[in-house]
């Protein structure tokens, strides 16, 4: 039999995927947490088991690495069908959660996803001893350990190279696959200048509706940095695409320091660009849709008073949601550019969409570079 090679990062993404499952009625987005934990371990475990097998996971899809360990002449023949056949079944469990809109469904692949990734693991993660020990702070210690493992790089020459094109929308999977190449190979030969790295994009599951392409300033890539602080942000959805300013979902100092500047007229200055720029003000909720938005000349130079209780509210609930440890699924006061099928520019966008995507971002690193020294000068003095 195949000897899995589980380390810590693999046991703790385990115990992690477990316990958000146990909480996740009791607390919004655990469920869907857990749902991509769960499948992650699973990546982890068969990327290093091949590894310790003696094969080279470097740019390989899951599919090709799962079918050469299957193939390792250190397994029995005899074996080799079996565990062909197996995690080829999870790896199928694995895509179904992502695309499944049935919640029913989903439900009952998680559940078997973490059995199976618990069993590789062997004793040490057995389901119901971690599910019945397992507390909510040990949960939440573990999101924040968890957060900082790197995933495996994806093989962007599988990819789809095609352009992307206006019927796409009406397709988010094949949309989804020509994102992949735009964002970690098309886009990368016009923003390394700028000191920006891609991040992992979002999956393509019902909790979302959407593909977020993600870009942080001046980190490394990978851990999923994304998720706890200021990015730049390429949003698609069936019916538009929207660049700007975005947070991850526990990037709550980060965004109380962009509320902060906000309140306090350091931001006035690109404001006012922006406002010549034909740039809007975006609400959003649940993760990338768009409940309100507002040309931001409406309100610069003269008019940002009339808005500042909504933003000082906005910095409250931000301090509450990280106080309780509540994801956050939506936000105020982002800063972009919409464009939308139907428009008579949608067309000229989409045949210069790198460029047009540089030139967005380039406008608005000002804003996040301001951000991130707000949120370091606000934790150096908390020290």
């Amino acid at each position: 039999m195949v000897q899995y090679y589980v380390d810590e990062n693999a046991r703790n993404m385990i115990r992690l995927a477990v316990g958000l499952c146990k909480y996740s009625e009791n607390v919004d987005g655990f469920f869907e947490q857990s749902l991509y934990w769960s499948a992650i371990s699973f990546e982890h475990i068969i990327h290093r088991t091949a590894m310790n097998y003696g094969i080279n996971t470097d740019w390989k899809d899951l599919c090709t690495i799962i079918e050469e360990l299957c193939c390792s002449p250190k397994l029995k023949y005899s074996e080799r069908e079996d565990l062909r056949w197996y995690l080829s079944r999870l790896k199928k469990i694995r895509n179904e959660m992502f695309h499944s809109e049935s919640p029913i469904i989903m439900q009952e692949q998680v559940t078997q996803m973490l059995k199976a990734v618990c069993g590789m693991a062997g004793t040490e993660c057995d389901f119901k001893r971690v599910w019945n020990e397992i507390t909510y702070e040990q949960v939440r210690k573990l999101r924040d350990k968890v957060s900082k493992i790197k995933r495996f790089p994806l093989d962007v020459k599988i990819f789809d190279q095609r352009n992307i094109c206006e019927s796409d929308f009406d397709d988010l999977e094949v949309l989804y696959e020509k994102c992949k190449f735009l964002h970690f190979r098309r886009l990368n030969a016009f923003l390394s200048s700028l000191n920006l790295k891609p991040e992992e994009m979002s999956e393509l599951i019902p909790t979302t509706g959407a593909i977020w392409l993600p870009w942080v300033f001046g980190q490394d890539v990978g851990g999923r940095k994304h998720v706890q602080t200021v990015v730049l942000g390429v949003n698609f959805s069936p019916n538009n695409v929207r660049i700007g300013i975005d947070f991850g979902s526990e990037a709550y100092e980060a965004k109380a320091a962009y509320y902060t500047l906000l309140l306090s007229g350091k931001l006035n200055d690109y404001l006012t660009g922006f406002a010549r720029k034909d740039y809007c003000f975006y609400d959003t909720y649940w993760y990338f849709n768009v409940r309100d938005e507002r040309p931001i000349r409406d309100y610069v130079p003269s008019r940002m008073e009339e808005v500042q209780s909504k933003i000082e509210s906005a910095l409250m609930e931000t301090r509450r949601m990280r106080q309780e440890g509540i994801p956050m699924k939506g936000h105020q006061f982002l800063v972009g550019k919409t464009f939308r099928r139907g428009s008579p520019e949608f067309h000229n966008f989409l045949t210069k969409m790198p460029e047009t995507i540089k030139d967005t971002f380039s406008d608005m690193l000002g804003v996040v570079r301001q951000v991130e020294q707000q949120h370091r000068t606000e934790t150096s003095q908390l020290h």
